[in-house]
């Protein structure tokens, strides 16, 4: 008489605790890299700073330019656009 015993991880019940726990951790990596990946709010509690819009618009004219002139490509101007963006908004926050 040869009794063969399964081992605990062998039985069906660890395969389906073993699938759950893949189940939770692939919702978990979902959320969390949803809430990154999602584009942040554009609105703003105060009032656009008068300061921000002018300094935007003088980078902007002179992204611009260097479009007109051949200077740099279209990739290049979004790219300097985000980034003058940015510092615009680190210079004159809202108020």
């Amino acid at each position: 008489m040869n009794i063969t015993r399964q081992d605990w991880l062998d039985r069906p019940t660890a395969r389906w605790l073993a699938f759950g726990v893949f189940a939770a951790m692939l919702i978990l990596i979902t959320v969390i890299h949803y809430r990154y990946l999602r584009p942040h709010s554009q609105t703003t509690t105060g009032t656009v700073n008068t300061k921000y819009v002018l300094c935007l618009k003088e980078r902007s004219s002179a992204i611009d330019r260097m479009i007109d002139e051949d200077v740099i490509e279209e990739k290049q101007a979004i790219l300097f656009k985000t980034r003058a963006d940015a510092r615009c908004r680190t210079q004159f926050p809202a108020q």
